[in-house]
């Protein structure tokens, strides 16, 4: 196989790689938030076995407070603004405040969680898909991305040269 062939080979490869990239960004990202469902990736193990570390999970924030119930599972954020999906143990619902607790964790959360703070309800997990997208945002990812882009648009320069 010549040189030529190998890089025609891997820039087929780099462009369909990168048009994945980028509908799987907009169908699983950016699509469902226009129904204000909004993605969580969920890092830590607290919610496994239900909700695996390294999931995606879709919280949708359409449900009103008055349909949430003990044992459904919340995204809420905290005070310094760190996003969490924990399930409620018990709801209080004259003092406006949900307590929560990760299925995996021994005791619950310490901190009551004010309804306000109630992002919605989570109504699906995605496992694993949370790595890539953390990955995606992170520098060596955006790095990664802009590197393909570059490669992929020089070489569209060049192979019309």
């Amino acid at each position: 196989m010549g040189m030529k062939k190998i890089w025609k080979v891997l820039f087929n490869a780099l462009e369909r790689i990168l048009l994945i990239v980028a509908v799987v960004g907009g169908v699983g990202i950016i699509l469902p938030r226009a129904f204000h469902i909004v993605p969580y990736i969920v890092l830590s193990g607290s919610m496994e076995p239900e909700i695996q570390a390294g999931s995606i999970v879709y919280i949708d924030k359409n449900i009103e407070i008055e349909e949430i119930q003990e044992k459904d599972i919340i995204g809420y954020c905290m005070n310094n603004e760190v996003k969490v999906v924990h399930r409620i143990v018990q709801l209080d619902r004259e003092n406006h405040m949900v307590v929560t607790k990760g299925d995996a964790n021994q005791v619950e959360d310490i901190t009551p969680v004010p309804f306000e703070r109630i992002e919605g309800k989570v109504i699906v997990s995605v496992p694993y898909i949370g790595y890539g997208v953390a990955w995606i945002r992170s520098m060596m990812g955006i790095t990664v991305i802009i590197f393909i882009t570059t490669v992929l648009f020089l070489g569209t320069i060049l192979k019309r040269i």
